[in-house]
């Protein structure tokens, strides 16, 4: 789903720029640094949608923890702790095929509630 929204906007000439720092905001846009360097990305809209930082609990309780987020198994669950889910913030979910983890959204945590919430009716049922 997420692949064919990207693909949907970029075929309507919306460019993502996506692990790349903002280091600015000015009346024109965004500036940016790609490969060191400083960039103007200028937009009469502009639509920032920034990552956050999992709870710090997290970085004392598990090994492979990064900014307070770990790599969740396809399920949700998480390595060799197949009785504990993570969603939300604290999760870095990466889609089979993907390279990297999905972003840290509302709409990606409420997916993921959700997915959790039957795994766990199916587990009890």
């Amino acid at each position: 789903l997420v692949n064919h929204a990207v693909s949907f906007l970029e075929d309507r000439g919306v460019e993502f720029k996506i692990a790349t720092p903002i280091v600015a905001a000015n009346e024109k846009g965004f500036v940016v640094e790609v490969d060191g360097k400083k960039e103007q990305l200028e937009a009469n809209t502009v639509v920032w949608a920034a990552g956050v930082r999992g709870n710090h609990i997290m970085d004392d309780a598990f090994d492979g923890v990064k900014r307070g987020r770990i790599v969740n198994n396809q399920d949700l669950t998480i390595k060799g702790h197949d009785e504990i889910f993570v969603i939300g913030d604290c999760s870095a979910f990466i889609p089979e095929g993907e390279e990297r983890p999905l972003p840290t959204t509302a709409q990606i945590a409420m997916q993921q509630g959700e997915t959790v919430a039957q795994s766990i009716y199916n587990i009890l049922h």
